[in-house]
């Protein structure tokens, strides 16, 4: 679980800066260049407190 965490973490860092917001959009043509399932790569991100998805689901925000 922790590798999980820390490749994801890797992977959270090198698609977005800390405090930058994103639309769902531009959150998942950045994680196109890791895989096809970008749905289930950006739940998982949000899931471990990397990213942090408005309650509307519109936008995300980096974690410091």
């Amino acid at each position: 679980m922790a590798q999980r965490r820390e490749l994801l973490a890797r992977i959270a860092d090198e698609v977005m800066a800390p405090g930058e917001e994103l639309t769902e959009r531009q959150v998942n043509e950045r994680l196109l260049s890791y895989t096809d399932d970008v749905v289930l790569l950006r739940r998982y991100m949000v899931d471990f407190g990397l990213l942090q998805r408005t309650p509307s689901g519109s936008s995300y925000t980096r974690h410091v």
